[in-house]
């Protein structure tokens, strides 16, 4: 794939799968802080859409031929790991 199309399917993951952490994460905070919905851990059913998004994004920006830099990776990396470490801190009940 070229440069540009490699960038573009990268970020679009990205962006899919950061939408979907950003309300991973509000869900937990507001169960954490205030009060939460009351099935607010049904969202988490869905978590792992957001971690296999970003799993693509990091196996096309790393094996992408020219190399993408080192941010796309590394934006990979947190939007696979972030929304994985939610669901774990939701599974062991820390909250």
């Amino acid at each position: 794939m070229p440069s540009l199309v490699s960038k573009s399917v990268v970020l679009l993951l990205l962006i899919g799968s950061v939408y979907g952490t950003i309300h991973l994460g509000r869900d937990y905070f507001q169960a954490l802080f205030s009060k939460p919905e009351a099935q607010w851990q049904f969202a988490f059913v869905l978590a792992p859409v957001p971690i296999v998004l970003g799993a693509v994004a990091l196996a096309v920006a790393k094996f992408s031929r020219p190399p993408l830099p080192r941010m796309f990776v590394l934006g990979a990396w947190v939007a696979t790991l972030a929304p994985a470490a939610l669901l774990v801190l939701v599974q062991a009940h820390p909250y």
